[in-house]
C-alpha cells in the first residue's frame, strides 16, 4: 500500500515549514516510533513580535513503513498541503498508483539542539 506524508496546518497562521531529515542509518525501513524529520515553522510574517515566533516539531512514525521517495531536499521549504514523502508497507512495492492514505505519524514540539548550544 502506498502512503504519503502531507504537511498539514500545524500552527494557526503558518504557510509552510522547513524540512530537516533525520538520518539514523542508510536503510529506508522505518519502525514504529522512529523519528523521520524535524520541521521548523516561522510565523514572523503572520505575527509581529520582538523576537521571531519560530516553532520546532519532530515527526515520529506510528507504523512500520519503507521510505520510497523524498519530495523535498534537506533544508527546503514545503508549503501547507505539499506531499513531503511517499512510503510503502512493503520494501518492494511499486509506486505506480496514488497514495491510499496518510502515513500514521505524530508530532512532538521540540527544543532544537545545535552545535552552538551551551548546555
Amino acid at each position: 500500500m502506498i502512503l504519503q506524508f502531507r504537511l498539514n496546518d500545524i500552527v494557526s497562521g503558518m504557510t509552510g515549514a522547513v524540512v530537516h531529515w533525520l538520518e539514523t542509518d542508510s536503510s529506508p525501513a522505518f519502525s514504529l516510533g522512529q523519528a523521520l524529520m524535524e520541521l521548523t515553522i516561522d510565523l514572523s510574517a503572520s505575527y509581529g513580535h520582538d523576537c521571531p515566533p519560530i516553532s520546532y516539531f519532530r515527526v515520529v512514525l506510528r507504523e512500520k513503513v519503507w521510505l520510497r521517495e523524498r519530495r523535498f531536499a534537506d533544508g527546503a521549504e514545503a508549503m501547507v498541503g505539499d506531499v513531503i514523502a511517499l512510503f510503502t508497507t512493503s520494501p518492494d512495492e511499486a509506486l505506480d498508483g496514488p497514495p491510499m492514505r496518510e502515513v500514521r505519524s505524530m508530532l512532538a514540539s521540540v527544543i532544537p539542539r545545535t552545535k552552538d548550544d551551551l548546555w
